[in-house]
C-alpha cells in the first residue's frame, strides 16, 4: 500500500468515474460529471493536476487529448479512507463504530444475518 492518500470529495467523485472506465478524456469526464453538478472543463484540469501530484492517476497523451487512468485501485483508496476514518472518528475502536452505526439504523433481519456471518468469517481467519 503507499503512503497515506486524502482524496476529497470531488476527487472521490473522479476516482469512481475512473475505476468504472479507464481510460477517459478530460470530454468524457465533464460530460459525466455535469450530469450530478456543474463541472467545467478548467476545475476538473485543476482537480486532475492536484491528483497527479498526489500520485493517484496518470495519463498518456493520445492525439489533442489525454486519457486519464486511476494509479491506485479502489480496495486500496477504500481501506486508506475508512482507517482514516476510523482513527478520526472513532479514536481505531471498530467495536464503536459498529455499535454507533447500529443504533442509528433500523436492521433488517438479513442484515443482521450478514453481519453475523462477516464476523464469524472473521473469527474464523484468526484461527
Amino acid at each position: 500500500m503507499q503512503g497515506k492518500i486524502a482524496l476529497s470529495n470531488a476527487e472521490w467523485k473522479i476516482m469512481s468515474l475512473l475505476w468504472k472506465r479507464s481510460p477517459q478524456t478530460i470530454t468524457e469526464m465533464v460530460k459525466t460529471l455535469n450530469d450530478e453538478k456543474e463541472w467545467t472543463k478548467h476545475t476538473l484540469i485543476s482537480q486532475l493536476k492536484r491528483m497527479e501530484v498526489k500520485g493517484v492517476v496518470r495519463y498518456e497523451n493520445n492525439g489533442r487529448a489525454k486519457n486519464y487512468y486511476p494509479i491506485i485501485e479502489q480496495e486500496e483508496a477504500i481501506a486508506q479512507e475508512t482507517k482514516q476514518f476510523l482513527d478520526r472518528v472513532f479514536d481505531g475502536s471498530i467495536e464503536m463504530m459498529v455499535t454507533s452505526l447500529v443504533k442509528q439504523q433500523k436492521l433488517s433481519e438479513d442484515k443482521i444475518i450478514e453481519l453475523y456471518r462477516i464476523l464469524t468469517d472473521a473469527e474464523e481467519n484468526t484461527k
